[in-house]
């Protein structure tokens, strides 16, 4: 057989291959997420959920008072961050469902799992820095984005602070985009500046949960630069 035959009947098989498709709703989801299966089967499951958002979202809600081995939500998360990183829902709108989880996950999860939940939620906001399909700005634009949304939610005390802070994201990214051979080590100077001033207000101007998803985001970015993405 012809070498470009045979490819052309191996992508065909391949096509043909059976999925693993099942009607959707909440419950349904729930059941896959929590337990995934093997990799093939998961994968179609994300691909099910990043087409239903929604669906998603209710997961994150749902209460698992019952059990204490749940990882539904955890994967709920990391759909969503997925969701985020590919423009399904907007960058903003997961880091408000991230925060209002943060704030409700006392009543949602079970107790034994309270810490790691939250954990969960911090690693995926501060690991959006990372996005490897995002630009350096977009990346810094994320960090203002997730800074306002602490301050919506309650978690940064004052206007001045918030400026504050925003005015040293802002010029950290100036010079991480500016053609100078020492534009990014300025910005990392000047974002190790902001972390230490996080350090400062914890427990005064901002909350320590406010402080440790900030920081977790910087430490993020300043790797990125770092590493000269």
């Amino acid at each position: 057989m012809r070498p470009k035959l045979a490819f052309i009947i191996f992508l065909l098989g391949f096509s043909l291959l059976p999925r693993f498709s099942f009607a959707i709703d909440r419950e349904t989801l729930w059941s896959k997420l929590n337990f995934p299966g093997p990799l093939n089967q998961f994968l179609e499951t994300k691909r099910i959920a990043m087409q239903n958002p929604g669906l998603v979202e209710e997961i994150l809600f749902r209460s698992d008072m019952s059990g204490d081995t749940s990882c539904a939500r955890e994967n709920a998360i990391q759909i969503l961050k997925s969701c985020g990183e590919k423009g399904i829902i907007s960058q903003v709108h997961f880091f408000d469902l991230c925060l209002q989880l943060y704030n409700r996950i006392d009543s949602v999860a079970h107790p034994k799992r309270v810490a790691d939940s939250k954990n969960d939620i911090s690693a995926a906001l501060a690991n959006f820095a990372g996005a490897e399909n995002f630009s350096l700005s977009q990346q810094f634009s994320g960090l203002v984005s997730l800074l306002n949304s602490l301050s919506a939610a309650g978690l940064v005390k004052n206007q001045g602070i918030l400026n504050g802070l925003s005015q040293k994201i802002s010029n950290a990214q100036k010079s991480a985009e500016t053609k100078s051979p020492n534009g990014k080590a300025t910005a990392v100077n000047q974002l190790e500046a902001t972390l230490q001033e996080l350090g400062a207000q914890k427990g005064k101007g901002i909350t320590e949960d406010c402080h440790k998803i900030l920081s977790r985001y910087c430490q993020s970015l300043i790797t990125k630069i770092q590493k000269g993405n």
